[in-house]
């Protein structure tokens, strides 16, 4: 019954319908990881060093 549920089932019962899991949030982390390496706010920096860098030969 609806009622009788406690907050760690409820949680479980909202991912459940949502298809989310643990497992979804996992994998989601890894790729973000893999794919956004540099999140720092220094791209800009990175990309200036390597003009410059190509520049001077």
């Amino acid at each position: 019954m609806v009622g009788d549920c406690n907050e760690d089932e409820l949680i479980k019962a909202i991912i459940a319908v949502n298809g989310e899991t643990e497992s979804d949030d996992l994998k989601r982390q890894l790729f973000t990881d893999k794919m956004y390496k540099f999140r720092d706010g220094k791209s800009t920096d990175r990309v200036l060093d390597l003009i410059e860098s190509i520049m001077r030969g």
